[in-house]
């Protein structure tokens, strides 16, 4: 019995089945990305139109000088779903003029993520650091990670992603755009967008996971006790005061488990302090 015989025919790519697949994909990845800015976007826009007349009934409450008052307006806001850099900024300077300067470290923490280059936020949030009793040295590289990783600190995590949906839009188009025709301007086109949608997409990562798995707090209280175990019975440690900032390692049963830069460790009530 005759046996088959293989074939040894080469079989080639279709290139513009690679084409379509490409432009494709590429449409798939703009979409998905605008969605993720334009979706928030109306949401966001929405709800403000809500809350226009409340904040501005907050400004005008802190211009007349009733900075408790005006508090309750802004964190009523911030608790109806509005997040942004000015909002926690109005909300911390109210809490500075009350002498609040705990909770006015935590609202101007969370602004900096939002805003982290506003000059006025930096300087206000230098005057109540300023005001703190509790001056802990660092034993971290935090110093030099700022200098040679200056875009993480200096953008927001918004920003991060707006960066990184331009320059993934602009390698896909100079990559179809080879695909029609070689040049050497649009492969260094090509190449630094991908070095650039890593970095921004790295960058993100990296801080899309630290603000969701490293949290930080701030004392609010005039003292707090940290103690070796989650409990009042537990021996004291030392004392943090107002404006004190650490790590927090672990939460459970009203007491948080924290680090500070120094390397000291303990536990400390709910009640004395507030996460970032």
């Amino acid at each position: 019995m005759k046996g088959k015989i293989l074939t040894d025919k080469k079989r080639c790519f279709n290139p513009e089945a690679i084409r379509g697949l490409m432009l494709y994909l590429s449409l798939i990845i703009m979409i998905s990305m605008l969605a993720i800015i334009y979706i928030p976007a109306v949401l966001s826009a929405r709800m403000q139109e809500n809350t226009l007349q409340l904040f501005l009934e907050a400004n005008k409450t802190y211009e007349n000088g009733d900075y408790a008052l005006a508090a309750q307006f802004y964190e009523g806001i911030i608790n109806g779903g509005i997040h942004s850099g000015d909002l926690y900024y109005n909300l911390g300077n109210c809490y500075t003029k009350q002498g609040e300067i705990g909770k006015a470290i935590v609202n101007y923490r969370r602004a900096e993520r939002l805003m982290p280059r506003d000059g006025d936020l930096r300087f206000n949030l230098n005057y109540v650091l300023d005001q703190t009793k509790d001056k802990i040295e660092t034993k971290d590289k935090a110093d030099i990670a700022r200098v040679f990783f200056f875009w993480y600190h200096w953008l927001s995590m918004m920003e991060l992603c707006y960066l990184f949906i331009i320059a993934n839009i602009i390698f896909w188009i100079a990559a179809l755009v080879l695909l029609y025709k070689q040049n050497d301007g649009l492969r260094w086109i090509r190449n630094t967008a991908l070095i650039m949608l890593l970095i921004f997409g790295i960058t993100f990562g990296i801080k899309a996971y630290s603000y969701k798995f490293i949290h930080h707090g701030i004392v609010i209280s005039a003292e707090a006790t940290v103690r070796s175990g989650n409990g009042d019975s537990h021996s004291p440690l030392f004392i943090l005061h107002e404006g004190a900032e650490f790590r927090v390692r672990e939460k459970t049963d009203g007491w948080m488990k924290i680090s500070l830069p120094d390397g000291k460790t303990g536990w400390i009530s709910n009640s004395s302090a507030q996460t970032v």
